[in-house]
């Protein structure tokens, strides 16, 4: 089982530096036989940024003139981004997504850990889209398949908007949404706020200035920052 209290080793964090721009969080955790919170966590305070980049014109006419040709998979290794993103991507932009067909041990290897393990974990173990496992599932009458209604140009001016400045379960209640659902139209969309910047010296002292006056809404609003962004700050350096 991760253990996410144990210390971080040079070794551990000389991994992290290494990998996390081409590794997704989930998979460094299980090298690391780490927790995917720690991992996140431990990736903020070495000021590492995530793989959360922006999608641009020529990342998409990649896909766009090579997807029937080195597939997803080649895809992901060529621009340094995970399977499930590439393959997100894709079905956002309307591309045509070949995927490979089920194998009887893939389905076993399912019936034999769904409920046991999360759709990440066997996800991870089948190199698999995390929406394919959850359809292969669907498709096997092992969770049940839900209706989920279209995303609107509002909903999405609405996120671009606030995303940074409110907590992202305030945005989705705000949209009716729930948290996950907001991640993953954050993902296919391609958009993120650069809420994993490393701290500048500026912002610590405004931080040590200012955090007995002002609340946590009004700090994280004015250095256009996340709550939970400086709830963590202030923890690490002691303040609250």
């Amino acid at each position: 089982m991760a253990n996410s209290h144990r210390r971080w080793a040079p070794r551990d964090d000389a991994f992290m530096r290494a990998n996390y721009e081409r590794m997704s969080a989930a998979q460094i955790a299980s090298r690391l036989h780490r927790g995917h919170g720690a991992v996140r966590m431990r990736a903020r305070a070495l000021g590492l940024s995530r793989i959360n980049r922006r999608w641009v014109l020529r990342d998409d006419e990649l896909l766009r003139s090579s997807i029937a040709t080195l597939g997803t998979k080649g895809i992901a290794s060529k621009l340094g981004r995970t399977l499930s993103a590439v393959t997100s991507r894709a079905k956002y932009l309307g591309f045509s997504v070949e995927s490979k067909r089920w194998k009887p041990e893939e389905d076993q290897y399912i019936r034999r850990w769904f409920g046991r393990k999360k759709e990440k974990e066997i996800a991870l173990a089948l190199v698999r889209p995390l929406d394919g496992v959850r359809r292969r599932c669907i498709a096997l009458g092992m969770r049940e398949k839900k209706d989920f209604r279209r995303w609107t140009a509002r909903e999405d001016a609405y996120v671009r908007k606030w995303d940074g400045i409110k907590m992202r379960k305030e945005i989705a209640h705000d949209l009716g949404r729930g948290p996950l659902a907001l991640t993953q139209r954050m993902h296919r969309a391609g958009y993120f706020h650069p809420l994993r910047r490393p701290w500048s010296n500026a912002e610590i002292s405004y931080l040590r200035k200012h955090c007995e006056k002002l609340s946590m809404y009004e700090l994280a609003r004015r250095l256009q920052r996340d709550r939970g962004s400086v709830r963590f700050k202030l923890k690490q350096l002691s303040l609250r």
